[in-house]
């Protein structure tokens, strides 16, 4: 029989989460780099190549107003960095040279990164914290768009957040999970 449907996205749990994000040592600029790009992703759902592709002036430092030019499909949309976050990118923006790209993160040597070596660094993380699933850069895209819509209730939100033109690319991130269910079956209705 032929499968029908979309596939589920694969999402991290909190735990997996904490899991991931202890292991790298911030203390060493690579390593804070990667935490960060991770985190980034993991906190305003943008993709792998629009954390590649962010721009220090596209960054109200003030406010944490981040504008993603050019996203998928020539898409342009405004996510927010939170406080702490944009705190730490500040530090790391104090700690190392940036070179004159423009670009928030670049390589050792200033040049612009690219998706497979982040995917690499994130399988490589993922390894050394002992989580099973194979992880790539987009499932911090796909968990924070599910913790999103937890949160919210709210479809278009999340539609908006994510910067879907259709909204049938949002409702993959409706599905449930086994806590999602039995908190739902455990919880007094009355």
């Amino acid at each position: 029989m032929k499968k029908t449907g979309l596939k589920l996205p694969e999402i991290l749990t909190d735990d997996e989460v904490k899991a991931f994000l202890g292991i790298f040592n911030k203390r060493y600029i690579a390593s804070h780099k990667n935490y960060l790009m991770c985190k980034l992703s993991l906190e305003t759902g943008m993709r792998i190549s629009e954390v590649i592709n962010l721009k220090i002036q596209d960054i109200d430092w003030n406010t944490g107003r981040t504008h993603i030019k050019d996203g998928k499909g020539s898409q342009d949309r405004i996510v927010f960095i939170n406080n702490n976050l944009l705190d730490e990118l500040v530090k790391l923006r104090e700690r190392c040279e940036l070179g004159n790209t423009g670009y928030l993160f670049v390589t050792r040597t200033g040049t612009p990164l690219n998706r497979k070596n982040l995917d690499r660094m994130v399988k490589l993380y993922a390894e050394k914290a002992g989580l099973v699933k194979k992880l790539h850069f987009h499932i911090f895209r796909h968990t924070y768009a599910t913790k999103v819509l937890r949160e919210t209730g709210n479809l278009r939100t999340t539609q908006k957040i994510l910067g879907h033109k259709n909204i049938s690319n949002t409702v993959i991130y409706t599905h449930l999970t086994d806590e999602d269910v039995m908190r739902a079956m455990t919880e007094s209705l009355y």
